[in-house]
């Protein structure tokens, strides 16, 4: 594995996000993660709020389509997109629309050009996973993060959990699509699902935790994220699958996010979070 791909590769990334859109299918999972990104964007910013009690400068690191800065935006914090692949920060555009002008930035988030306790909050949502090295990423992010603001990082882990069970539901589903097609050669092509085309590091939770330690960040918090699976669906049934989601969070089952032993082992994803507190 080169170094490139090991710490996140532009070009891998740039033709994934190339690709973006370009698969059509009877089956969905947008109305899933739309209704998943609305109810956990409301939790960050409220943790957000509890921080800096005011409307924030905000830097989204390795902003992909942006669907993350878009509530953020909404409510009316200043919110700067970086990100290495041109192809991302052209969705970005897409996706921001008059949000847009003034608040893109390609660059590494490695060597970011910004100045030293310029934003109130730094977020990322998928990006320190594919880095085999996070401190040099970590104490960047940091560096351009005021005494006093917040880092917030969704991480998404590579070992089993609720991830698993997505990728092989989508493994069945592309084989009996194949299977009923009579697709033979097409089958071959359905596992990859199970491996993606880019870096993953093995990292556990307790370092990433050390690292953000290690580079000055102080109550540190960490939580499980998403406890159920994505699932490609007709879009009908997705919308029934929706509101079951809600109903259940309604009631106060922890399907968005949960502190608990068992969600830090099941949910695919590590919310991460922790306050700049060195003085220069």
């Amino acid at each position: 594995m080169t170094d490139s791909l090991r710490s996140g590769s532009a070009e891998v990334f740039d033709a994934l996000w190339s690709n973006q859109g370009s698969q059509i299918s009877s089956f969905s999972t947008d109305l899933q993660v739309r209704w998943f990104i609305d109810q956990r964007s409301q939790l960050i910013q409220k943790r957000v709020r509890d921080v800096i009690r005011s409307r924030a400068k905000i830097l989204h690191c390795g902003c992909g389509t942006a669907q993350w800065s878009q509530p953020f935006l909404v409510k009316g914090h200043s919110v700067v997109n970086l990100d290495l692949s041109p192809r991302a920060l052209g969705l970005t555009r897409d996706t921001l629309g008059e949000f847009s002008t003034k608040m893109l930035v390609q660059a590494d988030v490695l060597r970011m050009p910004f100045s030293d306790s310029s934003f109130d909050a730094v977020m990322s949502f998928g990006l320190l996973e594919h880095f085999e090295d996070v401190c040099p990423v970590i104490q960047e992010m940091v560096r351009v993060l005021r005494p006093g603001g917040i880092l917030y990082a969704d991480i998404i882990t590579a070992r089993f959990s609720v991830r698993t069970l997505e990728a092989l539901i989508a493994l069945l589903i592309c084989l009996v699509k194949r299977l009923i097609s009579f697709h033979w050669q097409g089958m071959l092509n359905c596992l990859t699902l199970l491996k993606p085309s880019f870096y993953e590091n093995q990292l556990s939770l307790q370092q990433y935790l050390e690292a953000m330690t290690q580079s000055g960040l102080k109550r540190l918090q960490a939580e499980g994220i998403r406890s159920f699976p994505f699932l490609g669906l007709p879009r009908g049934v997705e919308r029934w699958y929706v509101r079951v989601l809600e109903t259940l969070r309604r009631r106060g089952l922890p399907v968005i996010v949960s502190a608990s032993r068992l969600a830090l082992r099941w949910c695919p994803i590590w919310g991460v979070s922790g306050i700049q507190q060195r003085q220069g």
